[in-house]
């Protein structure tokens, strides 16, 4: 639908809704502050959210559809410069691109790469938001104007519970069980139910049953039956949202007993015994 063709695209806005991510996927994001400063106005900083966080990692950043080298691994909060092996966008012996990425926790600090401009202040925190922080260097053979950012973004930290139904601490997980409780729970984007309003043995056996191993392809490595890597849009129904997860996994999810229930479809014996 529109809504995925538009997942990779910038835009620019300050009422635009902000996708929640799950799973792994590459994104553009919503660029909600631009400014220029230096000489001539040679560099240009931009803040671009990215989802809801907080977020597990982002692993890949790309400019203008190149992938960007950069000189150490991606980090929360800590800016990184391109590395001298980049030829697109290390050039005249220098960066021509800083990053500060912030993976959205709620007590994340203000970005320290945008904080050297008067306008972006210590209480421009962008809580619970993941985000980049860019500086670009102004450089006619690299860039052509504003620059399309895209990254691919390890989405979501959820909580997952045990076999005894003890919860686990949030972790990144393509487990469509544990994305989809965490989008009926969180009281920010979701449904806001408590757990107590969910059978949360059913989604532990729904669970077990999404990370059954099938072999893709002859010769193939063996991996999930079902994973969710999904981008939802938060200004469509809650209801809508969950049918995309569960439509992803083969789900229902039953109203019984005052109680959410989470089915995936799984093989069994059809027959019954009747006395």
């Amino acid at each position: 639908d529109d809504f995925e063709k538009g997942t990779l695209i910038n835009k620019q806005s300050n009422d635009a809704s902000i996708p929640v991510v799950y799973g792994e996927r590459m994104l553009g994001g919503v660029r909600i502050f631009v400014e220029t400063s230096g000489t001539d106005n040679q560099y240009l900083y931009i803040a671009l959210v990215l989802c809801e966080g907080e977020i597990d990692d982002i692993t890949e950043i790309r400019i203008d559809d190149k992938v960007v080298t950069w000189a150490s691994d991606l980090a929360d909060n800590t800016a990184v410069e391109v590395n001298s092996s980049d030829s697109n966008f290390y050039k005249n012996s220098e960066s021509l691109i800083r990053v500060e990425p912030h993976y959205g926790t709620d007590g994340q600090s203000a970005s320290t790469l945008l904080s050297t401009l008067s306008s972006w202040g210590s209480n421009h925190k962008l809580s619970g938001l993941a985000y980049l922080a860019l500086r670009f260097k102004w450089n006619q053979d690299a860039f052509q104007g504003i620059p399309k950012i895209q990254a691919v973004v390890k989405g979501k930290k959820v909580v997952a519970y045990n076999s005894s139904l003890v919860a686990q601490t949030a972790a990144h997980s393509t487990n469509p069980a544990w994305c989809l409780l965490d989008y009926l729970t969180n009281e920010r984007y979701g449904k806001g139910l408590s757990t107590n309003d969910i059978d949360l043995q059913s989604f532990y056996d729904a669970s077990q049953v999404a990370v059954t191993q099938v072999t893709p392809y002859s010769g193939g490595s063996d991996i999930n039956i079902f994973d969710c890597n999904a981008v939802l849009d938060t200004s469509k129904k809650i209801i809508d949202n969950v049918r995309t997860i569960l439509r992803g996994c083969r789900g229902y999810l039953p109203y019984t007993g005052g109680k959410y229930k989470l089915i995936i479809e799984t093989t069994g014996s059809a027959s019954i015994t009747l006395t």
